[in-house]
């Protein structure tokens, strides 16, 4: 192998084409090729006999397809009841409970925990800073004299 032999070129390399009149190459036997579109025109209105099958947009029902669908339910000796499972266990609906009334504190309760919730704020934010501040910018060893 020499570093002079040049790879095949890979279609993400190949340059943009511009031109409207493309040539498609052939693909190799065995090699999946998208089928040819097929472009179909209408004449904008219904297949013959569809409004007859389907009714109007108005409701009406179409004769032909009731009578098509319509269908006599089987007598009681045409159907077959296989046998129920037990259940483990015996299901009982009751009514839901009323819910609990509210219970709502006083004015003297809710200030009281505010401000028992902001001193909590305020003494974690200052223990974190003080952890800061002697992990990282206190040196004792300079503020101790040498002999």
């Amino acid at each position: 192998m020499s570093d002079e032999q040049k790879t095949a070129s890979s279609p993400d390399e190949a340059p943009p084409v511009t031109s409207e009149n493309v040539e498609v190459p052939a693909a190799a036997a065995g090699q999946w090729v998208m089928p040819k579109p097929v472009f179909r025109k209408s004449s904008g209105y219904l297949p013959r006999g569809f409004e007859k099958l389907y009714g109007q947009a108005d409701g009406t029902a179409a004769t032909a397809v009731a009578a098509a669908v319509t269908t006599e339910e089987p007598s009681a000796d045409e159907v077959e009841v296989l046998p129920q499972p037990d259940l483990a266990e015996e299901v009982v609906y009751a009514e839901p409970a009323p819910p609990a009334p509210v219970k709502t504190r006083s004015t003297a309760m809710r200030i009281t925990l505010l401000v028992l919730g902001l001193l909590a704020m305020a003494a974690i934010i200052v223990a974190f800073l003080a952890l800061i501040y002697f992990l990282f910018f206190s040196h004792p060893s300079e503020s101790q004299v040498l002999n």
